[in-house]
């Protein structure tokens, strides 16, 4: 035995004393309680965590549903896109217009007047297809497409502009083996618009004319008696040159004449040198606010719907697809159905 010098007490050489161990294995325990507990209360949110991540798979399950069930309930192809189904909801215009000048054999007949699908980014091969079946439907006696077809992106222009060429030259029913559907009788007519410019015309005019679709490069054509021209949106820019362009044509100011102009631009040239009437879209309306705010401070009454200037009537459509965001409040996508009277 002998004394502690760091306390006075004494100990058993090489033995510990008792009470000290039963605290050693007191704070011991107590720590061990500490761990479990800290790992415990790790588990619960992980727990927590794990059945929250469930539920919220949950809910998006069921909201997911929920949307699809009210796409079936509104589309008979339940399998469409969003921005497919804008087509759908786009709305027949019928638009009657008296020209002077018309002939005779015009009267009663429809042309379809289409713009701005900008195909290429968001809406694609879907939603060309659907608008073509739209207006074969509609049956009109020719077709109008005033620029914006392509929205300036890259794009399979081979595939995009297959279903044109139902409307120029429908295939045979392979079951019936019968036409499945009538041409146009007189011609589906095309020119670009401002984001045409953004491609070279080899990457996307070839493909357009193998469908057999008249594009009008700058010049007037005879459409059983009535005059229909085009000018592209480039060479409308300038009003000299565009003036010219107009002037080279060769229109009869005795006789009705049809004016595709992707912009509603240079409007007192067109009536100036003898257009009875111009058909143009770009302004989609502005589509969404402040944007149709915007568009009416620009355009004014020329924005949208038909307008006179002078001896001219013009007619501006909202157009069919959207550009940028596939939104629209306060302005519809439409084909134009104008009855010649």
């Amino acid at each position: 035995m002998g004394q502690d010098p760091g306390t006075g007490s004494t100990a058993v050489a090489g033995k510990q004393d008792p009470e000290e161990i039963q605290r050693e294995i007191e704070q011991t325990r107590g720590e061990l309680g500490d761990t479990v507990a800290a790992l415990a209360q790790k588990a619960d949110v992980k727990a927590q965590a794990k059945q929250k991540v469930e539920e919220t798979k949950a809910s998006v399950s069921e909201k997911k549903e929920q949307l699809l069930g009210k796409a079936k309930e509104t589309s008979p192809d339940a399998g469409v896109s969003a921005a497919s189904q804008a087509s759908q909801k786009a709305r027949q215009n019928p638009v009657p217009v008296a020209l002077a000048g018309l002939p005779e054999q015009w009267r009663g007949r429809t042309a379809a007047l289409v713009s701005d699908l900008h195909l290429g980014h968001i809406r694609n091969y879907r939603f060309v297809r659907r608008v073509v079946n739209r207006i074969a439907a509609l049956r009109p006696d020719m077709v109008l497409v005033a620029g914006d077809l392509y929205d300036g992106v890259a794009g399979d222009f081979e595939r995009l502009a297959q279903p044109w060429k139902e409307l120029v030259s429908p295939g045979q029913d392979a079951q019936q083996g019968s036409r499945g559907r009538e041409a146009v009788p007189l011609g589906v007519y095309y020119i670009a618009g401002n984001h045409e410019e953004f491609y070279a015309h080899e990457e996307y005019l070839p493909a357009l004319l193998r469908t057999g679709i008249r594009v009008l490069n700058n010049e007037k054509v005879e459409v059983d008696g009535l005059q229909v021209a085009g000018v592209h949106y480039r060479d409308a820019v300038n009003p000299e040159r565009y003036r010219a362009i107009l002037r080279g044509m060769g229109l009869d100011r005795e006789r009705a004449s049809v004016l595709l102009l992707h912009a509603p631009v240079q409007l007192p040239v067109s009536e100036q040198e003898g257009v009875t009437l111009q058909l143009s879209g770009h302004t989609h309306g502005g589509q969404f606010f402040p944007g149709t705010v915007i568009v009416k401070r620009v355009w004014g009454k020329f924005s949208h719907g038909l307008q006179g200037l002078g001896k001219m009537q013009i007619f501006t459509t909202y157009g069919v697809g959207t550009w940028g965001p596939p939104l629209r409040v306060g302005t519809q996508p439409e084909i134009v159905m104008i009855t010649f009277i």
